[in-house]
This record gives C-alpha cells, structure tokens and sequence, in this order.
C-alpha cells in the first residue's frame, strides 16, 4: 500500500483553496455542483456532530488541529473561550484569516510544520480534528498525537472524527482510510484512552443521496436530512463502504 505523499497533500490542497474560497475547499469532492450541494450537508453534519460532543463551553480553550480555512474553528469561535486553528497550507489560512471579519470570526490562526505545535504543554483543553488525519502519513501522526497530548491540560480530550474500514484503503497518496485498531494504536502509544468511538455518517448515504436527488429544497430542510442519515446509519450495513467516527479520546 502506498504511504501518504506529505508533499503532494500539500499541493493538493493548495490547488483547492486557490479554487475555491469556501467550504468547498475542504469539503471538495468534485467542482460539479451536485458534489457543492453534498457539501453544504457535509457541513450541516460536522457541525451538528462537533456541537454534540464537544459540548463548547466559554470555559474551553480548543486546539483546531488542520482547520483549513477554518470552516469548524469560526463555528464554534463564540461559543467557547479561546480557540487556535493550526495548518500547513499558507493557501488554506489565507482564505480563513481573509474571512474572519466577515464571519465575526475569533480564532488565532497559526502556520506550522507538522513536527512540533507552536503551543507550550498544556495549554487546552480540548484538541479536534474533522476529516484530517486521513491526509496524514503514520510517520507524522507519531508526531501529531504526541504533540496534541503535550498541549492538553491532564483530563484534556481529543476529538478526532475520521473515514474508518474493514481494511486500510490508500488513495492517491493524498488520503488513507484507517481502520479501528490502527487508530487504536495511536492512541495507546500516545497515551490517550478511547472512551468513545461511534459511527456519525455512512457512505453511500441515503440522505446525501436523496439531498442530491431533490436539489430543489431549500437549506431549512437540512435538519431533515440529518435525521434520516441517523434514521439509516445502519441500515443493510453489507452495503457500507465505510464510517465516519467520532474518537473521544482522553489524555491519560
């Protein structure tokens, strides 16, 4: 199996926050607009899911680890007290630091490396990544997960929501979907205790699917969708090619 190509997801990324200035740039399945329209869904259940277990306070201070072009750090950046967005596409911050005031976005945004967070230990107390580390070679994850638990504070959480298998799928070089036990690992060697995990999204979806199908409804029957795409999470489960999980991983 190949390994992910950090320079090539780089690249790839770059290119799409250079076509769009949006969520589309890391929602982005496609330039058509049916892959546009899954992506306002996409957006609508990443949201709902990182309200839900989050659970934001004003009380948190919350590392968005690869935000993007903080699609998820602007969302939550009044409900909680301090929130930092770290990524390696210049292109990807470049597009979020030019929204924020639009957005009335307050989330400090912050260039790195993928070796060392720019934060000193302990600093939150709550890390996510949303559809990140399947663009991530096991080699920096090594790094990652032991860097995200230096910056939590004891009793700190990582929430990571990721595409899960039966059996680990490599595609392109640019993105890797995992398999439960993989990620498993991670955390053991890193000394983070899986206290959660659960299914949040399958595909295929039935609810993409009809969302696509009826493109003539309005963005208030969202909510619809989202409850058929829980109604059907597990229905004719021979027929799903993988999850997204929530990991609720807290620091040891």
């Amino acid at each position: 199996m190949h390994e992910i190509d950090s320079d090539k997801v780089l690249e790839s990324y770059e290119i799409k926050a250079k076509a769009h200035n949006d969520i589309n740039a890391v929602l982005d399945a496609g330039h058509s607009e049916s892959a546009k329209r899954a992506n306002l869904l996409h957006d609508y259940f990443s949201k709902r899911a990182i309200v839900k277990y989050l659970q934001p306070s004003k009380q948190d201070v919350v590392l968005d680890y690869g935000t993007g072009v903080g699609r998820l750090s602007s969302f939550l950046s009044d409900k909680v007290g301090e929130i930092h967005g770290v990524d390696v596409s210049p292109a990807m911050l470049s597009v979020a630091n030019n929204s924020k005031a639009q957005r009335g976005d307050k989330t400090q945004y912050h260039l790195f490396d993928t070796v060392k967070l720019p934060f000193e230990d302990k600093k939150f107390n709550k890390a996510f990544a949303y559809w990140v580390l399947a663009s991530i070679s096991d080699e920096n994850l090594e790094i990652i997960f032991s860097e995200v638990n230096r910056c939590l504070a004891e009793n700190g959480a990582f929430y990571f929501f990721e595409q899960i298998t039966e059996s680990p799928l490599a595609e392109g070089g640019v993105h890797k979907k995992r398999t439960f036990a993989e990620y498993s690992d991670f955390c053991q060697r890193h000394n983070f205790e899986i206290t959660k995990c659960e299914a949040i999204q399958r595909m295929p979806s039935y609810a993409i699917g009809y969302w696509k199908k009826f493109s003539f409804l309005p963005k208030w029957t969202l909510f619809f969708f989202y409850q058929v795409e829980k109604w059907t999470l597990n229905r004719k489960k021979e027929h799903i090619d993988y999850t997204t999980n929530i990991f609720v991983c807290k620091k040891k």
